[in-house]
């Protein structure tokens, strides 16, 4: 029985890597097929309605970034093509796939670049979902942020699990994702925040 979940507790992390992979590399389809066309509908309706609307350089280019952030992000989460399984990997457990990654280092079956990549990508990977609540609210509580960054990886997670049940694809559902996701968001919106603080004590 214990040789049983063991193997398929391997099978599961070997998917959570392979995902990884995957999307790398359909990353240039998805520049081409989706950013590329996004791009050109705004810049054709900012051109519209350019004298209605004050074009601002700095913030077009945050527009067009989050844009870019926003396709890409789903696209990573949701469209990227995996194995339809006729059950769902899903891991409950806090730090169970992270500890994994661990052991697998330490035993030599995983590439510690392979480990690094999947642990500092889905921290990274919400960094600016914090930036963008920082632009936003400036100023907000711990507890608000908190709950602002548990439940956006949450969402990412329950839509996972919905493109498995309508037979679409299927990802791995786990909480050391979303533990990892809300850290990149906290990470995000204090490290602006000390950006901005910087500069404006250098400025006084």
């Amino acid at each position: 029985m214990m040789d049983r979940l063991l193997s398929r507790s391997l099978f599961h992390f070997k998917i959570i890597v392979e995902e990884q992979f995957i999307m790398m590399t359909w990353l240039p389809h998805v520049l081409l097929l989706f950013v590329l066309p996004t791009w050109l509908i705004y810049g054709i309706s900012r051109f519209l309605f350019y004298r209605k609307y004050k074009l601002r350089i700095m913030i077009e280019l945050t527009i067009l970034g989050y844009i870019t952030y926003f396709i890409i992000l789903f696209y990573v989460v949701w469209m990227t093509p995996t194995l339809l399984l006729e059950y769902l990997p899903i891991n409950l457990i806090p730090f169970k796939t992270i500890f994994q990654y661990f052991v697998e280092v330490s035993t030599g079956t995983l590439a510690f670049s392979t480990a690094f990549i999947n642990i500092a990508g889905n921290i990274l990977l919400t960094v600016p979902i914090g930036f963008l609540i920082y632009i936003i609210y400036r100023r907000v509580s711990f507890n608000k942020l908190l709950l602002i960054a548990l439940m956006f990886p949450l969402v990412i997670e329950t839509g996972q699990l919905v493109l498995h049940l309508v037979d679409i694809s299927t990802r791995t559902i786990d909480i050391d994702d979303l533990i990892l996701n809300a850290l990149g968001i906290v990470i995000g919106y204090y490290l602006l925040y000390l950006i901005q603080l910087f500069i404006k004590v250098k400025n006084t």
